[in-house]
């Protein structure tokens, strides 16, 4: 799953507060904090009137990791639409970010571009730059998937200078994995296993198995194409490894 943006500060929170949480990746602790949160609400899950503009936007990304688009996109709405009598421009810019995503996983390319422009507009006039960094990795992905790769490895950089900036390793580790993408469509593959090697050294010091298994596996295409094939067969066998923890 992707994780939404306002659970991600609460992911540290309860690995602190529970230690015994500390080894599940974040995916996992996140699905934890979204069922917690759906489950306190008081009028049941899909009650939209009832709902604040942040529980709409928890529901919508719940509903949205489970497929349901048509039912996500009516949560995201109503986020936005919250916001905005609320003159809350967090949660519009969070709306922003969800119905983005959305579009972009149907392949609504240009609405998904438009969508995360209006977010990044929001974020920049909040000054929140960890938000502004996911923007503008959502915005390198999109880019990417239109196939404008200049467009996406300026803002892949973007995201990872920022991340630098904060000292947000995790954020590190998956921007690296997206840079090393990059490199590789530019058979650039000498960065490419540069990218892959820095993100492995994130991903495993903080046990962020997908991100390791990731890096693991990208490295295997990378050593394959060069024609390391007993290389390959390491890598691909070590992200099988950690896939099957």
């Amino acid at each position: 799953m992707t994780i939404p943006p306002e659970i991600q500060p609460l992911i540290s929170q309860v690995r602190r507060q529970y230690p015994q949480l500390a080894h599940l990746p974040d995916e996992s602790i996140a699905e934890l904090i979204l069922q917690t949160l759906l489950e306190q609400h008081p009028r049941g899950k899909t009650d939209i009137g009832s709902m604040s503009a942040y529980e709409c936007g928890v529901y919508g990304e719940h509903l949205l990791s489970t497929g349901r688009w048509q039912e996500a996109e009516s949560f995201f709405l109503a986020q936005l639409e919250k916001g905005e009598r609320e003159n809350n421009l967090d949660q519009q810019m969070q709306a922003y970010i969800h119905l983005g995503r959305l579009c972009r996983d149907r392949g609504d390319l240009p609405h998904a571009m438009t969508l995360y422009q209006q977010a990044l507009t929001l974020a920049e006039q909040l000054g929140d730059r960890r938000l502004r960094g996911v923007i503008y990795d959502q915005l390198g992905t999109t880019y990417h998937r239109q196939g404008s790769y200049s467009e996406a490895m300026e803002y892949y950089r973007k995201s990872l200078e920022i991340d630098e900036q904060r000292g947000d390793e995790r954020g590190l580790a998956v921007s690296y994995i997206n840079l090393g993408t990059m490199y590789v469509e530019q058979r650039d593959y000498d960065r490419a296993l540069q990218a892959y090697r820095k993100s492995l050294e994130y991903s495993t010091k903080l046990g962020m198995e997908r991100e390791s298994a990731r890096a693991y596996g990208n490295l295997g295409v990378v050593y394959r194409e060069q024609g390391q094939y007993d290389l390959a067969i390491k890598m691909f066998e070590k992200s099988l490894v950690v896939v099957q923890k």
